[in-house]
């Protein structure tokens, strides 16, 4: 059930649609896509070293009608190309060679680096060819290390 929140667009299952307008080619017009879209565009736009407003038209020069469906589109193919590793129905089968193989150190300095700086799971898991659930993990562990090697020095 979808119902009108004063101020925040349409709220629909905790996915707050969100209305901004654009210039593309000059003309100004707007988008409605839920948050979760925008940031995942703006992360997009970084990796690429392009602004969000230059990403946005490349989409848009794809000659699809919908401006927002194309979005969408193309941050799920953008997604689905990356080499993400297994998905949540995958779990229980053989996982892809790089996440069987042992965390580098320089891995570990990269996860906490990004961690610190504040970058999202996906962007982090991306840079390291990692999955969300694995970096993760991984961040746990590292924080465990350095809490018990803080308690031993005590």
């Amino acid at each position: 059930m979808c119902r009108q929140r004063r101020g925040y667009g349409v709220e629909s299952n905790h996915l707050i649609v969100r209305k901004r307008s654009i210039v593309v080619a000059g003309r100004k017009t707007s988008v409605s896509l839920e948050e979760p879209f925008w940031i995942c565009l703006k992360e997009i736009a970084a990796i690429k070293n392009i602004t969000l407003r230059d990403l946005i038209a490349d989409i848009r020069c794809d000659g699809a009608a919908n401006l927002s469906s194309a979005m969408r589109l193309f941050v799920l193919e953008y997604y689905r190309s990356l080499d993400m590793g297994p998905t949540h129905r995958d779990r229980g089968r053989l996982m892809p060679r790089q996440l069987r193989q042992p965390w580098k150190p320089e891995e570990d300095e990269i996860l906490l680096e990004l961690v610190k700086a504040g970058k999202s799971w996906v962007l982090i898991s991306a840079k390291l060819k990692r999955t969300i659930e694995h970096t993760q993990l991984r961040y746990r562990v590292l924080r465990r290390r350095s809490a018990a090697l803080l308690r031993s020095s005590d």
